[in-house]
Formats: C-alpha cells, sequence, structure tokens
C-alpha cells in the first residue's frame, strides 16, 4: 500500500478496548459505536504500520478531557515510543 511515507508509526490507544459493560442510554450507544468503528479503523492502520506503539491506556478513557488525564497519557505515550526507540531508529537507517 502506498501511503507517502518513508517508515509508517501507527498508535494503538484502544488497544486493550472491551465493551464491557451495556449501554444505559443513547448517548452511552453512540459513545460505543463511535469507539467500536475507531478500532476497526485503528487494527487497519497498524497492519499497514512499520511500528505500531500501543500504550497502556487501560484506566484512561476516549473521554478522559483533564489536563491531569491528558498528561497521564502523554507520559504513556512517550514511554511506549521509548520502549521502540531501537526498532524506529533501525527503520530510519535502512532507509
Amino acid at each position: 500500500m502506498e501511503m507517502g511515507a518513508d517508515i509508517i508509526i501507527s498508535v494503538d490507544v484502544l488497544d486493550k478496548f472491551k465493551l464491557n459493560k451495556k449501554p444505559k442510554n443513547i448517548i452511552d450507544t453512540l459513545m460505543y459505536s463511535l469507539a467500536v468503528s475507531t478500532k476497526v479503523v485503528q487494527d487497519y492502520k497498524s497492519h499497514h504500520a512499520d511500528v505500531t506503539l500501543r500504550p497502556d491506556m487501560k484506566d484512561l478513557s476516549q473521554l478522559s478531557f483533564s489536563k491531569e488525564k491528558a498528561m497521564i497519557a502523554i507520559r504513556r505515550g512517550e514511554k511506549e515510543a521509548m520502549a521502540h526507540i531501537q526498532e524506529i531508529v533501525d527503520l530510519i537507517n535502512e532507509e
């Protein structure tokens, strides 16, 4: 697949996503529907990536909008990126 990029790094923040409770109302139903469709698209993107980062987001949700939660997510993403840094450097050096 041609994407116009030399190296594709995917970040899957929904890796551990599970539909763990039944939606209670129309808003919950819409949010679950959005999460499921987003997960399907993410799985497709990850399949075509050179590297897929999957930071631990198990206690965060797509609706975690506070600054504190955002900083937690960023730190976890940085930790996951550092865990794959040699793989990423090796890909860059192959180009």
